[in-house]
């Protein structure tokens, strides 16, 4: 077992000891800590700037600081707790002297919040049941959103915005109840920043274009998780025209009208014209009641997003791993119809080249990532072991040709071979 690592600030040096390595993104690294309070040991969550931004520290200690102090007025069971800010040496051995560093590294205490993160909580509950849990998850979300925005939390009556809301930065805890963590862009809402740091896909057009921090980009970055947990995969990435991109998604293809309008509203260009995080999940219901409908309404397979970044923190290259549904059973005219139903469009493509039986082959699944004008898929083994990388490839008419790498061989092979057959024609 390797050696303990310990950080603090300049008074108590060895305050936190190191437990784990949560994450690690562009700016800043998560570790799992321990500190002990009279007598007992308790978690914490120790948030470090990496160490290639040394040179940007005043900078970044001054906004960490600001959020710090912000999020000391909120107090609410939805929005993790902030407990302290400082400086101090690196992570070092237990009793080195601190007064002997040159190097100084910048530290942001936080609660621990003990569960998944929205993203993997939902590969625990798929299918229907899941959806409409994970719209449970968000109603907690949406609550503790609107009382951010309400300018209760402050002196000033300012609104507080989270600045950087994705299914990564929810934590869903053992009882279900949901807290916002990793306000890394928090601020006042008359705040701006001319560096936008935020996940693409769930940041509101105007956070990229005009660094723009607002009460309405929340509601933007709600709205695209309220997409996630419905469809199960990202919103687009590219901030350009978002709800014309999200109209053609091939997830929404054959949703409903009115449902698909109703979601696209919260991805409108106007930020005044969208709606609250309550008013929007409402819509999407019907009523004040759950309603079957919305969760009937949405194409399946339903999936859940995972990704290359650690827990909680920065940039990260999505993965969609979806729940496979049983191959249909195939008469006479099956071909012809799936033929037929290619030419609507690349989500229909999509959606039934997965159901042709390649889940059956030996045990496996498909794993698809969208990226706009293709499909990459990757075959696992139920333990997760990548077997053979596939990439479908889609034109703006629905056309599309298989490649797949090397490493695919004799029954994977024939099924590969024979999926990519039955697309040429498309």
């Amino acid at each position: 077992m390797g050696q303990d690592l310990f950080v603090g600030p300049s008074d108590r040096p060895d305050k936190y000891r190191l437990v784990r390595l949560e994450g690690s993104g562009g700016e800043a690294s998560l570790w799992r800590a321990e500190v002990d309070l009279a007598g007992e040991s308790e978690t914490v969550a120790v948030k470090a700037l990496r160490p290639e931004h040394q040179d940007d520290l005043a900078r970044i200690s001054a906004r960490w600081a600001e959020q710090a102090e912000l999020l000391r007025f909120v107090t609410h069971p939805g929005v993790v707790a902030v407990r302290e800010h400082f400086e101090g040496i690196p992570p070092h051995p237990g009793g080195a002297p601190a007064d002997t560093a040159t190097e100084r590294a910048l530290y942001l205490v936080m609660n621990w919040v003990p569960g998944p993160t929205l993203r993997d909580w939902l590969l625990l509950h798929p299918g229907r049941e899941g959806t409409v849990a994970g719209l449970g998850v968000l109603e907690q979300v949406a609550e503790a959103l609107e009382m951010l925005h309400s300018g209760r939390v402050t002196p000033s009556g300012r609104c507080v915005v989270h600045g950087d809301l994705s299914p990564g930065n929810v934590v869903v805890t053992d009882d279900d109840r949901a807290v916002l963590v990793d306000f890394g862009q928090v601020r006042l809402s008359s705040h701006q920043t001319v560096t936008p740091a935020a996940t693409p896909g769930y940041a509101a057009p105007e956070v990229w274009t005009r660094g723009e921090y607002s009460p309405a980009a929340d509601r933007f970055g709600f709205a695209a998780l309220g997409f996630f947990v419905l469809v199960g995969t990202p919103p687009p990435a590219d901030p350009d025209d978002v709800a014309d991109q999200l109209f053609a998604h091939p997830f929404l293809h054959n949703t409903p009208d009115a449902l698909r309008e109703r979601i696209l509203d919260g991805f409108g260009a106007d930020p005044s014209r969208r709606p609250g995080p309550r008013a929007w999940l409402q819509s999407l219901r019907g009523g004040a009641s759950t309603s079957a409908r919305t969760f009937d309404a949405v194409p399946r397979p339903r999936a859940a997003v995972t990704d290359s970044r650690g827990p909680r923190d920065a940039p990260r290259t999505r993965v969609v791993t979806a729940s496979p549904p049983r191959p249909p059973a195939h008469d006479a005219g099956d071909v012809e119809r799936r033929l037929a139903a290619c030419h609507e469009g690349p989500g229909e493509l999509v959606r039934l080249a997965l159901t042709t039986g390649v889940w059956e082959v030996e045990r496996s699944w498909w794993t698809p990532c969208f990226s706009g004008r293709s499909y990459h898929v990757r075959l696992r083994d139920r333990q997760g072991h990548d077997w053979v990388a596939v990439e479908m490839l889609l034109d703006r008419d629905g056309a599309s040709r298989l490649v797949w790498a090397d490493g695919a061989g004799g029954e994977m092979t024939e099924c590969l071979e024979e999926l990519a057959d039955w697309l040429a024609p498309c």
